[in-house]
């Protein structure tokens, strides 16, 4: 059977867009969900990172909205602000190659309200962004969540962690019983597919079979005392010449002090704390995007859903909480067919929970040693 947008049903000016971003063949998560989006379906979809989901609901959204009629008809709620501003990039990406008027506005609780009040005056057909702030706009009748035609969970399993969970489902229920629900993530538990499924009119279930890890990373294990990592990572940084890299902590004073080591050193990077302000996160991701800091700070804040190209290296610092989190931090690097390196600087006993997620992911951890200025394998009789 042909593998063509046309024959997802999409319209001729979304097709000709989407060859003015020189793409051509829809993914096996697009080929699924564009269908059932554009026939008003409620959709769960599940695919690997890097597979198109947000064009897989944008794109049949496009086609059924009125680009004409300035009212609110699309809401995507996100787990982050950063996530947000990509979806609102990719909105205006779209619109425009497609020659679309919509109109988009991001929404995050860090900034000033007043602001926001004053752009959704303009009415704007997508509204992204996180639920809290979403939900006070809503209640202050500034967004009409009577006219949301659809609500779209975008990374829905993280959106239904407990922390979470309460704000996305207070705004769901301000849209009306008949509004299309969608929820898409690389990863989503049953428990987290049950919830969606409760809220939703006999949705489609579209579980993706792919390889859960990107094929194209190596992923590699250097042990060493906690007082060394800070030098390991140097280290390892001069020896790979990454030309973007995200370095991931789990806290935000470790990630103050290993920011404020590396500028000492001359290693242009830039951070991305939750205890950061609104522009701060901004001004880091885009000097990140740009390459004029190449290596990016970050707690699990960054690892659900961004797009960055060029991310050839993952450091982990501090091992995620769970195998599912490691895969959402592999998944910034090594994307659109590019190679990449997830380096794992661990302790001793850190090694040994590394060791357990990768066998729950069913991949392969090469150990390594820092020679010579450069990552060299260690053989299985050294490791032992």
């Amino acid at each position: 059977m042909e593998n063509t947008f046309a024959c997802t049903g999409i319209p001729s000016h979304l097709e000709e867009g989407l060859k003015k971003l020189m793409i051509h063949t829809p993914t096996p998560i697009q080929a699924a969900a564009i269908p059932a989006v554009l026939a008003g379906q409620d959709v769960i979809g599940q695919s690997s990172t890097s597979s198109g989901k947000t064009f897989a609901y944008l794109l049949p959204l496009m086609a059924r909205m009125d680009a004409s009629k300035r009212e609110n008809q699309v809401l995507v709620l996100t787990p982050t602000y950063e996530l947000a501003l990509q979806v609102a990039d990719q909105v205006r990406l779209l619109a425009d190659a497609s020659g679309l008027p919509f109109q988009v506005s991001a929404i995050n609780g860090q900034a000033g309200i007043q602001r926001q009040i004053e752009k959704l005056r303009e009415k704007p057909q997508f509204i992204v962004g996180t639920a809290p702030r979403i939900l006070a706009l809503i209640q202050k009748k500034k967004i009409a969540a009577h006219q949301i035609r659809t609500v779209v969970l975008d990374e829905a399993d993280r959106l239904f962690d407990p922390q979470q969970f309460q704000g996305v489902e207070q705004v769901i229920r301000t849209t009306l019983r008949d509004r299309q629900l969608l929820a898409f993530s690389a990863t989503m538990t049953e428990h987290a597919r049950n919830l969606a499924k409760d809220r939703m009119k006999d949705p489609v279930l579209l579980l993706m079979e792919e390889p859960r890890v990107n094929a194209n990373l190596t992923h590699l294990l250097l042990v060493t005392p906690l007082r060394e990592k800070t030098k390991m990572l140097r280290k390892a940084i001069a020896a790979e010449k990454p030309t973007k890299a995200m370095v991931f902590l789990n806290q935000a004073v470790p990630m103050a002090n290993l920011e404020s080591t590396l500028a000492h050193h001359s290693i242009p990077v830039a951070s991305i704390r939750g205890d950061a302000g609104k522009q701060a996160r901004k001004a880091a991701m885009e000097k990140f995007r740009s390459g004029k800091c190449p290596i990016l700070l970050s707690s699990d804040l960054a690892s659900r859903g961004l797009d960055v190209p060029q991310v050839t290296h993952i450091f982990n610092m501090d091992l995620p909480d769970s195998a599912e989190d490691y895969l959402h931090r592999a998944g910034r690097g090594g994307r659109n067919g590019l190679s990449g390196k997830v380096l794992n600087i661990c302790t001793a006993g850190e090694a040994q929970q590394l060791k357990k997620m990768a066998k729950a992911l069913q991949i392969r951890i090469q150990s390594v040693d820092l020679e010579n200025g450069s990552l060299q394998p260690v053989s299985s009789e050294e490791e032992e």
